[in-house]
């Protein structure tokens, strides 16, 4: 925990959790705050934002293990139409998102401390609607989640680096390309039966072994 949070903690003081987000295509930042009003490193966040309207609830946060990522969620209850396909856009996908966790002085407002929580990307937003209210759940993820996306197509080679980045020339004498490069995941493993010391399954052609 941050030490100066840890520290104004012990004091009266009242705890917050902000959400600040880029949006894109010049739409409003998104600061908001869960219950009433803060400054922090010099910007505004609110409670409730005209736009926006206010946080419903913000799943836990937990670290992922082994195969899994870190995820988080928050529910918004948006206060216009706007905001609602500005949040389901799909270029919003990738807009950056952090979630703090800070107190504030009951007797000047000011912020004592401020800690992070989260870091990620907006990954997709799902509206949440009933016959009295509506909301828009924001699906969040961090970057470590892209990084276990499947990438079949993507090879350790000269041409599809060009591809990418074109003209860039890092791997213009980069041999061995064709052999497969296992990444975050175990080797599998090649297991064989039978006897006479050949492996089960195959044989041999031409001092070649074929396996099927």
């Amino acid at each position: 925990m941050d030490p100066i949070l840890k520290a104004a903690l012990g004091q009266p003081a009242r705890t917050f959790t902000a959400v600040r987000g880029e949006l894109p295509d010049g739409a409003a930042p998104l600061r908001l705050l869960n219950g009433g009003q803060a400054v922090i490193a010099g910007e505004t966040y609110l409670g409730r934002d005209d736009r926006f309207g206010a946080i419903d609830k913000i799943s836990p946060i937990s670290d992922g293990v082994k195969s899994e990522a870190t995820t988080a969620s928050l529910v918004l209850r948006t206060a216009t139409a706007e905001a609602i396909e500005v949040l389901a856009n799909p270029k919003t996908q990738g807009a950056p998102i952090t979630i703090t966790q800070g107190a504030i002085d009951t007797d000047t407002g000011g912020v004592f401390g401020v800690e992070l929580l989260f870091r990620g990307e907006i990954n997709y937003a799902v509206l949440v609607a009933d016959e009295e209210t509506r909301a828009v759940r924001v699906e969040l993820i961090t970057e470590e989640a892209r990084a276990l996306e499947p990438n079949d197509e993507r090879r350790l080679s000269h041409s599809f680096h060009q591809s990418v980045w074109p003209g860039e020339l890092g791997l213009v004498h980069v041999t061995g390309v064709t052999q497969k490069d296992f990444w975050r995941i175990r080797k599998p493993s090649v297991s064989y039966s039978g006897g006479g010391g050949r492996p089960g399954g195959g044989h041999v052609d031409g001092g070649m072994a074929h396996l099927f």
